[in-house]
This record gives structure tokens, sequence and C-alpha cells, in this order.
């Protein structure tokens, strides 16, 4: 049973490991990491995100988006596109391949993280989910005081 506040936060440490590894190891074939996976997921779920909506999703600075997305830009997973009214704002949009991309790994990821997950009944998971976004809530309630 956990009671203190430093073992909630070593068990948190090594689960995050566990997973984060997990997934690196079924991008690794694919040339991507988990931050890409992240960017290809979000454009994936809602295409023509700008720059500060995908830094806002990752809670990275912009900066570190655009270098991020020069990078899949490379790869020819995501596109820039300009925005008709206003040549100085653009976002980031999935190119088929892109798309073909995130259809081909999320099944592959999704088996890969069963073994670890199998053990839990679906309301152990949604309750673990929930209980991630409560806290993600609560921070951004926080900051914004």
């Amino acid at each position: 049973m956990i009671n203190k506040t430093y073992q909630a936060g070593l068990l948190q440490a090594k689960a995050y490991r566990i997973l984060r590894e997990r997934t690196k190891e079924a991008l690794l074939e694919y040339e991507i990491n988990d931050i890409d996976w992240s960017i290809l997921g979000l454009l994936y779920d809602q295409p023509e995100q700008t720059p500060k909506q995908l830094a806002e999703a990752l809670s990275v600075k912009v900066p570190f988006i655009t270098k991020t997305c020069q990078n899949l830009m490379s790869k020819n997973l995501i596109e820039k596109i300009n925005h008709d009214q206003d040549g100085r704002s653009f976002y980031f949009h999935l190119t088929k391949s892109g798309n073909s991309l995130v259809k081909k790994i999320e099944p592959k990821l999704l088996k890969s993280m069963s073994s670890l997950l199998k053990p839990l009944s679906p309301n152990q998971l949604r309750g673990y989910i929930k209980t991630l976004e409560k806290i993600t809530a609560n921070n951004e309630r926080l900051k914004n005081q």
C-alpha cells in the first residue's frame, strides 16, 4: 500500500518509463519518437492545428513544435498550410503518408501495450485515464488562477 508521496512518485515514474520504453520500441522501425507520434495523433484526431495549439496540447513551447514539425515535414508525414486570409498564419496537416502511418502504427502500439494493460478491467483503465485527466485539468485550473 502506497501511503507516502515519494512512494507514489516513484511508482508513477517507473510506470511512465515502462510505458514510454514500450512506445519507443514500437515506433523505432518507423524512425519517429514519442513526441512525433503525439503530434501525428493530434493531427489525425483534429486536422489543421496551429503550432500554438499543438504546443498547448503537449505542454511545450511553440519553437519546439516548429522544430519537431520541420522534421516530420522532411519525412513527408505532415505539411504546413498557410491560411487564406493571413499569409503570416499557418497550420499543420497530415499528408496521405502521415495518415496511413497513423493507421498502421496505432493497432501495433495497442497490441504492444495490451500485455501491460491486460490485467486491468475496463473500469480500472477508465478510472486511470480519468485520474490523469483530472490531474491535468486541475493543473490548468491552478495555472489560470
